[in-house]
C-alpha cells in the first residue's frame, strides 16, 4: 500500500454530517450495497446489528462527550482513503465556533499541509506501522493552527476492520496549553538553576575577589569571629608581624591587639554618628614582643552566614617618623640642628612667664656675623652653609648650661639666658671663640661678630620688645666697628627712628624728583679725551644737607627702594644725555650702576628697554656696571639677563674687578665689554710690586679677550703714567676731574679743555 500527501484528503466513507455536525439523516445510497466486499463483518463490527436511531443515538452521545473533554476524533479508510474529521478536531486546531458538517468535510483536506514537514513525515510512518502491523499509535505533532498560530496536538489512532476493508480511526487533543505551561515551567526551573548557579559562581568570585583585595591591600587585614579567634589574614599581617599564617590563625584576638578589646571594636564597627572617629590607634604585637603602633578600622562581614569582623590595620610606624621628622623641621634648623626662630620663640616665652613668677632675669644676645656676605659670594653657598655649621658648633661649646641658642635665619644667632651672671664675660668668650681660623675651601677664613644684648625685666617683659632692643643693640656693634658687643640703651631708639624718617624722606624723595645727579668724566689714557662718565647720584636732604650714596642707598637696599632708585637714575641720566646732543655736546657713554636687587628683578629689561625708547637715547651709549658677586647668586638668570642686554646694545662693564673671588671662566662665559680695576689696586702704584703685578696682569688678560680696561681712582701723575705706559685704556678719578653736576659737566666739555691740557703736561713731563 502506498501513501502520498492527498491519500486523506479526499471525501470520507462514512455518514455525512449536517450543518450542525450531526448524522445525514438520509437512507444509505445504493453505492455503500453495490460493493459486499465493502462491508464489515459482524464478527469485526461491533455495532453491526444496530439500527440507524440506535446509531444515530450513541454518535450524538459520542460528539457531546468529546466536546465536553476537548476531544475530536477522525475516521478515514486505509483503502480507498476517503477521510473524515469531528467539529472538535477543527477547535482544536483553532477553528472558531461554530463548526457545521460542511466545515469538517472542506476544512479536513487541509489539515494534512498544515503539519509541519518534519511532523508529516512522522506521522506518516506512524499509519503506514498502524495500517500493516493493525497496533494502534500515538504521536504529539505541531501543526499550524486555523488561526495562524502553531498548536500541539497529541493523535492518537488505531486500525479497524478486516484486510481490505481497514479503516485509520482515533482521537485528537489540543496540547498547546500544556505545552506551553511545560515550557514555562522548564524555563523557570532552568532560570533558576542558572540563578542558583549564578548565585554561587557570584559567591566563589566574590570570595576569590575578596582575598584578592586582601592580599594586594596596603593595610594589614584580620578577620574575627565573634569569640576573638582570628579566622583569616593576609600575607602582609604576616609578614609585618612576623608570624606563619597557621601561627596567626591559632591565635586570639587580645593575643595580639594590646590596648584594643574585642567590645572596643565591635563598637567601632557599628553605625556611628557623623561627625565622630571611623578608626583607633592602637599597637599590635609582634612575634619578637615589640610593639607596632598602628590605626584600626572594623566593619561587620558575613562569611558562610556567620558574622565576623573584618579589621585594616594600618601600619603607623613610618608616618610616626615622618610626623617626628615634620615636627623637627618645624621646630630646627635643616642646616645647622640648631633650634630655629620659632622653637626659640616658645622657649622664650616659657622663660618670661617663669621670670614674671618667679622674679628672674633673662638677657637675649643677637649674634650676626661680620663679613659672612662677602665670603658666602666669594666662595659659594657649599662654604658658606659649612662655616655656619662651624659657627653653630661653636656656639653650643662656648655656652653655659643656663643659655640656649637658636639660628634665627641668615648669618644670625640668637641665645637666651636665664639668671645671667657676667653678660659682658659671656659676649667676649662668644667672639673669642667664633673669631678662630676655620680652613675653608684650602684657605684660612677669620670671621668676627657683633653683638646685641637686651635683658629683662629691664629693656621689657615681651618677646617683640627685648628681640627689637636686642637688634637694635646688634646694629650699633656693627656701626662701631664691628667684633664687639653692645647693650641696649634708651638712647639707640633715637637712632632708629632716624633711620626710619630716612627711608620716609627717600621714598618722597624719588617720587618728587628730588634726587641729584653727578658726572664723573672717563678719560682715553692716549689722547686724554673725555669718552664718557660714570653717573654718581647725590641726595640734597632738607635738614641732613648734600648726602653720598654711602649715606642712603643702604637703606635704600634693604627697604628695596633701591629698584625705582635706579630706574630713575637711568631715566634722567638718558635724557640729560640727550640734552647734551642737543647742545652739540659729543656722543657721550654713560656708565649706571646696577645693584643686586635690580639685576635679579625681572623686570629690568623691559625698563631698560623702555627708558631707552621713551628717551630716544642710543642703546650703545649706555654702560651697565655690576659686580662679579651678582652674576654668581644666579648664574642662570645672570645669563639670561646679560645676554638680553647684549641684544639691545647695552655695554656690559664689570665693576670692582679683582676685589672678590674672580674668576677667569666667568670673562669667558658672559658677554664682558670692559672691567674696572678697583682702586684698591690704583692706591699701591707704583711702588707696591704686588698692586703692580695685579694691575698688570689685569691688563694683559682683558687685552688678550679684547675687553676694555678702565682704572678707577687715579688721583696722581705718576698712576696715570704707570697706566698709559700699560696701555691701560681709559682712566677715571680726581687727577682729572671730580664728580660735576650737569652744568660743570657742560662746561667742561665746551670750555678750552685745560684741564686736559694740564693733564698732558704732567703726562709728558
Amino acid at each position: 500500500m502506498s501513501l502520498n500527501d492527498d491519500d486523506f484528503l479526499d471525501q470520507a466513507d462514512e455518514p455525512t454530517c449536517d450543518r450542525r455536525g450531526n448524522p445525514d439523516r438520509r437512507p444509505q445510497t445504493a453505492r455503500s450495497t453495490a460493493n459486499p466486499r465493502s462491508r464489515p463483518s459482524p464478527t469485526s463490527d461491533p455495532t453491526a446489528g444496530w439500527s440507524l436511531r440506535e446509531l444515530r443515538h450513541q454518535y450524538t452521545r459520542l460528539l457531546a462527550a468529546q466536546r465536553e473533554a476537548g476531544i475530536g476524533h477522525f475516521s478515514f479508510n486505509a483503502i480507498h482513503k476517503p477521510g473524515w474529521c469531528s467539529p472538535q478536531f477543527l477547535l482544536a486546531l483553532g477553528a472558531t465556533r461554530p463548526v457545521s458538517g460542511s466545515d469538517c468535510e472542506r476544512r479536513a483536506r487541509d489539515i494534512w499541509r498544515r503539519l509541519e514537514p518534519a511532523y508529516r513525515v512522522t506521522l506518516k510512518s506512524c499509519i503506514r506501522q498502524c495500517a500493516g502491523s493493525g497496533r494502534p499509535f500515538g504521536q504529539q505533532l505541531r501543526v499550524l493552527g486555523f488561526d495562524g498560530n502553531f498548536r500541539w496536538i497529541w493523535v492518537r489512532g488505531d486500525c479497524l476492520g478486516q484486510a481490505g476493508n481497514r479503516r485509520i480511526s482515533g482521537t485528537v487533543i489540543d496540547m498547546t496549553q500544556q505545552e506551553q505551561e511545560a515550557t514555562q515551567a522548564q524555563a523557570r526551573e532552568a532560570a533558576h538553576a542558572l540563578r542558583r548557579e549564578q548565585a554561587e559562581l557570584s559567591r566563589d568570585e566574590m570570595a576569590l575577589q575578596l582575598q584578592v583585595l586582601a592580599e594586594h591591600c596596603s593595610d594589614l587585614v584580620v578577620i574575627h569571629d565573634c569569640n576573638g579567634r582570628i579566622h583569616d589574614v593576609n600575607q602582609l599581617a604576616c609578614a609585618t608581624l612576623g608570624y606563619r599564617r597557621d601561627e596567626l590563625l591559632a591565635l586570639a584576638h587580645h593575643q595580639v591587639d594590646v590596648d584594643l578589646t574585642l567590645e572596643r571594636l565591635q563598637k567601632l564597627a557599628a553605625r556611628r554618628p557623623a561627625g565622630q572617629r571611623g578608626s583607633l590607634n592602637s599597637h599590635y604585637r609582634r612575634r619578637d614582643g615589640s610593639l607596632l603602633p598602628v590605626e584600626v578600622r572594623a566593619v561587620h562581614v558575613e562569611i558562610d552566614a556567620q558574622p565576623h569582623l573584618l579589621t585594616l590595620v594600618r601600619d603607623l610606624s613610618e608616618r610616626n617618623d615622618y610626623e617626628q621628622q615634620v615636627q623637627h623641621l618645624a621646630y630646627f634648623d635643616p642646616l645647622t640642628g640648631l633650634p630655629n626662630r620659632a622653637s626659640f620663640s616658645r622657649s622664650l616665652a616659657s622663660a618670661l612667664e617663669r621670670a614674671g613668677k618667679q622674679g628672674g632675669q633673662l638677657a637675649l644676645l643677637m649674634i650676626d656675623l661680620d663679613r659672612f656676605k662677602t665670603i658666602n659670594d666669594a666662595l659659594g653657598h657649599c662654604a658658606g652653609d659649612r662655616l655656619l655649621q662651624e659657627m653653630a658648633h661653636r656656639l653650643r661649646r662656648v655656652l653655659p648650661a643656663n643659655a640656649a641658642v637658636a639660628r634665627a635665619g641668615g648669618d644670625e644667632f640668637v641665645v637666651l639666658v636665664e639668671d645671667p651672671t657676667d653678660l659682658e664675660r659671656l659676649a667676649k668668650d662668644i667672639l673669642q671663640a667664633l673669631v678662630s681660623e676655620f680652613p675653608l675651601d684650602g684657605q684660612a677664613v677669620y670671621i668676627t661678630a657683633s653683638i646685641g644684648i637686651s635683658t629683662c625685666p629691664e629693656h621689657g617683659y615681651d618677646e617683640f620688645a627685648l628681640m627689637k632692643r636686642a637688634d637694635i643693640a646688634m646694629y650699633r656693634a656693627k656701626a662701631a666697628g664691628k667684633n664687639t658687643w653692645a647693650l641696649y640703651s634708651s638712647q639707640m631708639d633715637l637712632g632708629s627712628v632716624a633711620q626710619l624718617m630716612l627711608e620716609s624722606d627717600l621714598r618722597r624723595a624719588i617720587e618728587g624728583n628730588a634726587l641729584l645727579l653727578y658726572y664723573q668724566p672717563k678719560v682715553d689714557a692716549r689722547s686724554t679725551r673725555i669718552t664718557g662718565c660714570e653717573v654718581l647720584v647725590r641726595w640734597q636732604h632738607a635738614q641732613l644737607g648734600m648726602l653720598h650714596p654711602e649715606d642712603f642707598i643702604p637703606i635704600a637696599e634693604e627697604t628695596g627702594l633701591i629698584v625705582p632708585l635706579t630706574r630713575w637714575v637711568l631715566r634722567q641720566a638718558c635724557l640729560q644725555n640727550r640734552a647734551w646732543q642737543r647742545q652739540g655736546l659729543p656722543a657721550l657713554r654713560l656708565a649706571v650702576n646696577l645693584s643686586a636687587r635690580q639685576f635679579a628683578d625681572d623686570n629690568l629689561l623691559g625698563d631698560v628697554h623702555a627708558i631707552l625708547a621713551e628717551t630716544g637715547m642710543p642703546a650703545t651709549l649706555l654702560e651697565l656696571e655690576i659686580t662679579e658677586s651678582m652674576m654668581m647668586r644666579d648664574t642662570r638668570h645672570a645669563q639670561q639677563m646679560l645676554d638680553g642686554l647684549k641684544r639691545l646694545g647695552v655695554h656690559i662693564a664689570l665693576d670692582d674687578f679683582g676685589v672678590a673671588y674672580s674668576s677667569l671662566s666667568h670673562l669667558k662665559r658672559f658677554p664682558i665689554d670692559i672691567i674696572k680695576i678697583d682702586r684698591s689696586f690704583i692706591r699701591g702704584i707704583p711702588g707696591t710690586r704686588a698692586d703692580e703685578a695685579i694691575t698688570e696682569a689685569i691688563i694683559n688678560l682683558s687685552r688678550s679677550l679684547k675687553i676694555s680696561v678702565v682704572a678707577e681712582g687715579v688721583e696722581k701723575a705718576e698712576q696715570f703714567q704707570f697706566l698709559r705706559s700699560r696701555s691701560c685704556d681709559e682712566i677715571q678719578g680726581y687727577l682729572f676731574s671730580q664728580p660735576l653736576d650737569a652744568d660743570a659737566f657742560s662746561e667742561l666739555m665746551l670750555g678750552p679743555r685745560q684741564a686736559a691740557f694740564a693733564l698732558a703736561l704732567v703726562a709728558g713731563g
